[in-house]
């Protein structure tokens, strides 16, 4: 009786449900806690409404948080009732979501424990859980983020306050011989949104569309993505009313393969160049003063690779002068102008690629955004990867990336 009542207190689930009996297993360190349902009528999940008991399921069990080094577990025989339609259904139980083996409460601390330690092997040694059962934790907790994402949505479109206008897309290999997924993101709170297999225009049509409801869709006004044609025309397909914005880092480190490949084929004549490289991909307002030095020394010198990085400098400075469309439009007529009278064979090639998406890589200046938000997602997503020593599926891969990096509401909402 003194154990009964100890856990009646502490559970609390109302006055419907009575804890009728406790068995204490000293031999294998278990608790189990039984659970009656007093009423002779339960409420509907569906309508909420009260129904007539049918009867009672058999005996299940719903793991809770341990009681001292004791695991602990709530048995129950749930009733099932009959609605006014004649359906028998399951009624809800105050300590569990419907289809759940564990209680609101583990659930929420197998969330934060896994949040804390990033590492899903540890975090079920820790709780004594199997990993399939921990996964399933996860697989409901985003679930439900994704709900909460939604319904939030919604609620800040009703109001007028809705502030999600701009999307990013890129790509992230996550398994050896190359394969890839498409991860759309938030580039204004660096929260990923979606992830699809593949980085094909399908793929990223199909994380598009699972990543936002088509009213949502609507209201994007710029992607932006690197130069792939496949993101382009998936945005042209799903957001005809969006600016395609060419991510600047992306179009800095296309000038800085130009550098490189000119350093690589200079060097065979300049002996002062070798082991430069990464004195030329770096800006210059990152070197250290030693690379400083070193740098000048070699930039005195009259080298076709100093030119190619004078005119990748030349370029960034665009992000930094101009503040219009039409600022940047002239800048970049001369910047073009002078970057073809270099006659550096790389350097001309990435000119024609500036001109032909000209457009995108302007509408920056409408819609100052980029995939730098999105490239530190990927750094996460890799050290997710890398902790996890890959993944047996790309569901579990997505479930965890968005488990991380959604910035969801991944905690289970308490009835009492």
């Amino acid at each position: 009786m003194q154990n009964t009542d100890f856990y009646a207190s502490l559970l609390n689930f109302g006055s419907d449900w009575k804890i009728t009996h406790v068995d204490v297993h000293h031999d294998r360190r278990e608790v189990e806690v039984f659970v009656e349902y007093q009423l002779e009528v339960g409420r509907s999940p569906e309508t909420g409404e009260l129904c007539p008991i049918y009867d009672h399921r058999e005996v299940r069990s719903w793991r809770h948080l341990d009681t001292m080094q004791y695991k602990t577990f709530i048995r129950a025989r749930v009733p099932r009732v009959r609605t006014p339609s004649g359906e028998v259904v399951t009624i809800r139980v105050p300590w569990a979501e419907p289809s759940s083996r564990h209680s609101l409460l583990f659930e929420s601390w197998a969330i934060e424990l896994l949040l804390a330690t990033k590492n899903k092997s540890e975090t079920a040694r820790l709780l004594r859980l199997s990993w399939d059962q921990l996964q399933r934790i996860m697989d409901r907790a985003v679930e439900r983020g994704l709900a909460h994402r939604e319904e939030e949505f919604e609620a800040s479109y009703q109001a007028g306050q809705f502030q999600l206008t701009a999307l990013a897309i890129d790509e992230k290999c996550y398994r050896r011989g190359r394969q890839f997924v498409t991860v759309v993101s938030d580039p204004q709170n660096g929260r990923v949104l979606e992830v699809a297999e593949g980085r094909t225009s399908e793929a990223t049509q199909s994380a598009l569309e699972s990543a936002l409801s088509p009213w949502h869709l609507r209201k994007i006004e710029a992607v932006s993505v690197d130069l792939a044609a496949s993101y382009r025309h998936a945005v042209e397909r799903v957001l005809p009313q969006a600016r395609i914005v060419y991510d600047k880092f992306h179009l800095m480190r296309l000038l800085s393969d130009a550098i490189d490949q000119t350093r690589r084929e200079e060097v065979q004549e300049q002996e002062i160049l070798k082991k430069t490289r990464f004195l030329w991909l770096k800006p210059a307002d990152r070197l250290s003063q030693r690379e400083q030095d070193k740098f000048e020394r070699i930039n005195q010198v009259q080298l076709r690779t100093a030119e190619a990085w004078r005119i990748r400098e030349n370029y960034r400075a665009i992000y930094a002068t101009c503040r219009t469309w039409k600022e940047a439009f002239q800048y970049f007529l001369q910047w073009k102008k002078h970057a073809q009278s270099s006659l550096l064979r790389p350097i001309r090639t990435v000119v024609r690629t500036f001109e032909q998406h000209l457009d995108g890589i302007l509408s920056y200046f409408d819609y100052p955004i980029s995939n730098a938000r999105a490239e530190r997602l990927n750094g996460k997503i890799q050290e997710i990867i890398v902790i996890a020593k890959g993944f047996r599926s790309l569901a579990n891969l997505r479930v965890a990336i968005l488990f991380f990096t959604g910035n969801l509401k991944l905690l289970p909402q308490f009835s009492q």
